[in-house]
């Protein structure tokens, strides 16, 4: 039996394509997308009062629709008057080794310092019995009006020495600190908040986050500059051969691909308020396989099912805000979510604000 052995042009091709797959891996285990901490975790508040007998008031603590909002007072009675909150998931630790940046959303009425905290574990010293034994890692907001969104980088969070003198330890006893263990964050009053004055804060968010840019950068750039580089010198050898061409008229034939995608697109667009519809009922209905209505989406519109669906669903949602006065609960239910706080989760990670936001932004508009 003779062997197959492939043309060299077709060898050629297929070396080719090796620089650009490992590009694609290198990016895709480069990036790391955005974790959310808050509102996912849990939230409780902590004061002076139990362990420092102090008198600081903590007015009201509401975490309904999907932002943290509470009212403090710092009052005399401790030494250092103090009052947080803290976000803390269900069970154990969380791992934020694998970012780079806290991001927070925040408002405030009187502050210009806010204290933001991550604590982390310290192997044989800290204890779940005493929140104070695991190690604070501080980094200072420095709050200004006109600003709500801020991004603090962990690197540059730093241990406050009065922890040390606390517990009598120094650096080289605890360690560096492993940010794969990370307990709870807090978020602490203003250090430069008078005693009797009362605050209001705001947070609508909390987020880890990592630099992805350039990491990726770099793997695009060499890649792009190897096929420009490919490509110059496959033009540079070109022949382009002399070809006599006659006129005819041309066969309106189109790709397979094609009308399958438009047939795909057309049933989304008459069924997407469908509260049952899902990659099964679509398949079933179109008699096209997984991996067909996969390749559809990539190839023809650059996203995936469940991105199309939610960004139509979306749209229509946007429309009916703006154009009628359905409740927000009722849209959600016309154009296909049957969950009211997935709908806002949703509306809010696309859109920047929740539906009611949006209504209200457009009503001060107009």
């Amino acid at each position: 039996m003779k062997k197959i052995i492939p043309s060299k042009g077709k060898f050629a091709k297929q070396l080719l394509l090796l620089p650009l797959i490992a590009a694609v891996v290198s990016m895709y285990f480069s990036y790391q997308s955005d974790w959310m901490i808050y509102p996912t975790m849990k939230v409780s508040s902590y004061s002076d009062k139990p362990n420092d007998h102090g008198n600081s008031e903590l007015h009201f603590l509401d975490t309904t629709d999907h932002k943290l909002l509470f009212e403090y007072t710092l009052n005399n009675g401790a030494p250092y008057p103090y009052l947080g909150v803290s976000i803390f998931p269900e069970s154990g630790f969380v791992d934020l080794s694998g970012f780079d940046y806290l991001e927070i959303e925040i408002e405030a009425d009187n502050s210009k310092r806010i204290p933001i905290h991550i604590l982390v574990n310290v192997p044989g010293f800290s204890t779940s019995k005493d929140a104070v034994s695991y190690r604070q890692m501080e980094q200072e907001i420095d709050y200004s009006s006109d600003q709500k969104i801020y991004k603090l980088y962990i690197s540059k969070f730093k241990t406050p020495s009065w922890w040390f003198t606390k517990w009598q330890v120094n650096e080289d006893k605890v360690g560096q600190p492993d940010y794969s263990q990370v307990p709870s964050f807090s978020i602490q009053n203003c250090q430069l908040l008078k005693t009797g004055v009362r605050e209001r804060i705001k947070v609508s968010y909390v987020k880890a986050g990592k630099d992805n840019r350039l990491p990726i950068t770099i793997i695009a750039s060499f890649t792009f500059l190897f096929y420009g580089m490919v490509f110059l010198y496959k033009k540079l050898k070109q022949k382009t051969p002399s070809v006599n061409q006659f006129p005819y008229q041309k066969l309106d034939v189109a790709n397979i691909a094609d009308e399958e995608a438009q047939k795909l697109i057309q049933y989304m667009a008459e069924n997407y308020h469908r509260e049952e519809l899902n990659s099964e009922v679509i398949q079933k209905e179109l008699g096209m396989t997984e991996n067909k209505i996969t390749s559809l989406f990539k190839t023809t519109l650059n996203t995936t099912a469940k991105k199309y669906l939610n960004t139509i669903r979306l749209q229509e949602a946007c429309r009916l805000l703006t154009e009628t006065d359905r409740q927000v609960s009722d849209i959600a239910y016309k154009v296909g979510y049957a969950n009211i706080p997935h709908f806002n989760r949703v509306f809010k990670e696309n859109l920047g604000c929740s539906p009611n936001e949006y209504r209200k932004n457009l009503l001060k508009t107009s």
